[in-house]
This record gives C-alpha cells, sequence and structure tokens, in this order.
C-alpha cells in the first residue's frame, strides 16, 4: 500500500485545533490568571479566512484564531490569532500588522498575536513592525516562538503541548530511525504515565507518526507491537491515521478483488473506487467518535468538508 503523507501544514492546523486549550496555556502561560477556561473556546477560521485572503500564500504558513473569554466578565473577551510559519519571508512582520488591524476592524476585539516558527534556520530579527514617515509612526510588537531555539529539557510536561514541540524540535534535527523510535515510543510511554485524556494521547500519536516518521516503514509496525505489549499503553493505542491506513487498505485489497474476478480493467477500477469511498466513510465514522472536527477529518483524509459534514448529518439522523 502506498504510504500516506501529511504535510506539516495540516499537522499543524489539526493539532492546534484538537489541543487548543493545552496550546493556548502553553503560549500564554503568563497570563492563565486572566483567561476564564471555564468557557468554550471558539475556533474562528472562517471568520479569519476572508481577512487573509488578500495574501495569496504558498505552503509553509497556517493561521488559527480563537475567541476566549476573560475573568473580567467582559462579553467580549478576547482573540488569539497564531500563525506557524516554515519558510523565511521578508514580509512576516508587515503582514503580522496588516492582519492585526484587520481583525481589529472586522470584530472590534482585543487581539494578541504569535507566530511559531517552525524552520530550521534560527530566526533573525524581532517580531516587530515599524513604519515611519514625516513625522508619523507606527509600532507594532507580537509574540515569537522559534523552535529551532527551544531547550526541549526545560519544557513543562505538565502541558501535553510540550510533546508537541519536542516532537517539531526533534524534526529540525538529524536523527536516525532508532532515535526517531525511542523519542516516540518513550514520550507515548510518559504522556500515559501522567493519565493525560486519551483523546489527546492520540492526537499526539498521530502527531509524532507523520512529523517524525520513519525512513523504514516496517518500524511503523515494530512501533505499534512494541506499544501494544505494554498494557497500559494498549489502552491509549488507536491512532486516527492508523485506523485510516488500515481500512483503507482492506477496502482497497476488496476492490481489486472484486475487478480480478471480473476480469474486466473497468471492473477493477470500479471496485477500487468502491472500497476507497467506503473506507473514507468509515475513517470519517471512526475519526468523528474520537472527537476530531469536521475540519480536522477533511484536512487529514484530503476531502472536501461537505461530504465529511454529509457523512456526519447521515450518521446523527440514524441515531
Amino acid at each position: 500500500m502506498k504510504k500516506i503523507k501529511v504535510s506539516k501544514d495540516t499537522l499543524w492546523k489539526a493539532i492546534l485545533d484538537s489541543l487548543k486549550e493545552d496550546a493556548i496555556r502553553f503560549f500564554l502561560k503568563d497570563y492563565l490568571e486572566e483567561i476564564d477556561f471555564s468557557k468554550e473556546i471558539y475556533s474562528l477560521d472562517k471568520e479569519l479566512s476572508p481577512i487573509l485572503a488578500f495574501n495569496k500564500k504558498g505552503s509553509g504558513i497556517v493561521d488559527k484564531l480563537f475567541k476566549l473569554s476573560l475573568k473580567t466578565g467582559d462579553l467580549h473577551g478576547f482573540l488569539f490569532h497564531i500563525e506557524a510559519q516554515e519558510v523565511k519571508t521578508d514580509d512576516m512582520n508587515r503582514r503580522m500588522y496588516v492582519y492585526q488591524y484587520r481583525i481589529d476592524d472586522k470584530f472590534g476585539m482585543p487581539c494578541t498575536a504569535l507566530v511559531i516558527y517552525t524552520g530550521k534556520s534560527k530566526r533573525k530579527g524581532k517580531y516587530i513592525y515599524v513604519s515611519k514617515f514625516m513625522g508619523t509612526q507606527i509600532r507594532y510588537e507580537y509574540m515569537g516562538y522559534d523552535l529551532s531555539l527551544v531547550d526541549t529539557d526545560a519544557l513543562d510536561y505538565s502541558n501535553i503541548f510540550s510533546y508537541i514541540i519536542k516532537s517539531a524540535k526533534f524534526a529540525l534535527e538529524n536523527h536516525n530511525d532508532d532515535e526517531i523510535f525511542k523519542l516516540r515510543y518513550h514520550s507515548i510511554k510518559q504522556m500515559v504515565e501522567q493519565s493525560f485524556d486519551r483523546k489527546k494521547i492520540q492526537a499526539v500519536m498521530n502527531f509524532f507518526k507523520f512529523y517524525n516518521c520513519f525512513k523504514d516503514d516496517t518500524l511503523e509496525e515494530k512501533l505499534d507491537s512494541t506499544l501494544s505489549k505494554n498494557k497500559k499503553i494498549s489502552n491509549a493505542m488507536g491512532i486516527e491515521e492508523a485506523i485510516i491506513a488500515e481500512i483503507t487498505e482492506k477496502a482497497e485489497k476488496r476492490g481489486e478483488k472484486r475487478g480480478e474476478k471480473r476480469g474486466e480493467k473497468r471492473g477493477e477500477l470500479r471496485g477500487e473506487k468502491s472500497g476507497i469511498e467506503l473506507a473514507n466513510v468509515n475513517a470519517i465514522k471512526r475519526m468523528q467518535q474520537k472527537g476530531l472536527s469536521s475540519e480536522s477529518i477533511a484536512d487529514l483524509l484530503g476531502l472536501e468538508i461537505s461530504f465529511v459534514e454529509t457523512i456526519f448529518n447521515s450518521k446523527q439522523k440514524s441515531k
């Protein structure tokens, strides 16, 4: 079976969605006393999309916008804009400034912003945009987090998002398959021992699988086997993408057999297509049961969100 590949853009978008509160606690740790986490955290990606439309970016940049509540009881709360950027761009500071005033213009709410720089080379320069002209000056400062500068030993692993940072930093370095194996196994073991929520562990495992992938594909099966032998860890198994791969492989094989039996190329292709469609439907249902959003599922499977929502709605009606 062809190896499933997931872009880093998709992985960052999915993990920031799946672990949004943990990510917010990680990056806004100095302001936790001001944030009311008892209230729902809203994702405003659809509202953010038109704001970003002026900048036709390629791959390597991911944006998320969250709406949170304050303990002061302010009805409006505040916004948190996160951008994960892998490539170096000379216009980043100005672009973040433009996003800021456009967000302010649309929502009229306080907004704090962060760029997670995920590239290999250390980013030079400050996270500041300054414009001066004829006695008029604009100065905009925002937060920056450079993965290449992170000391993973100093991270607070009581927050599960630290394992995401550790994974991403590890991927920037040159490690062989044995080192990747040890990282993934011991990280999963630690998360289970810390009694993190099962769904959160699954989300991190999924991130590991595609961000810290093996060159030797057979090691994936070896890792699964090693994890399953540990009773505590085996209870936290069931990575969404492993389910997708397994279901898709079985469905494709069923489709191929149907085509072969008919002895016609047309029948073979029809059988494969039918099998893959069944795999997608089953994968969507399994991933929804594990709490993933329709948007994340569509990103991970490479499907239209309308198709994902159609499957979800049909499942709701059948209950």
